[in-house]
């Protein structure tokens, strides 16, 4: 179980991108941005928030969550 799925309860709304990216594992690889987005959004934050709260464009995030994941 990763440190993110221990701490559900944390409140991301007050953390800056770098320290959200550090929540999760620090560097973001490839597939890590996904996961983050995915993650955020099944905690209730919306699209706009959650391109603010990362520092990418709303057009990614939704990107993102609209396609399927990749097996």
């Amino acid at each position: 179980m990763t440190q993110a799925q221990k701490d559900t309860k944390v409140s991301f709304d007050t953390m800056t991108p770098d320290q959200i990216w550090d929540h999760f594992g620090g560097q973001m690889k490839r597939g890590n941005v996904s996961y983050v987005i995915r993650f955020l959004s099944a905690e209730g934050f919306t699209t706009g928030r959650i391109a603010i709260l990362l520092g990418k464009r709303y057009q990614h995030v939704r990107n993102v969550l609209t396609q399927p994941l990749k097996k």
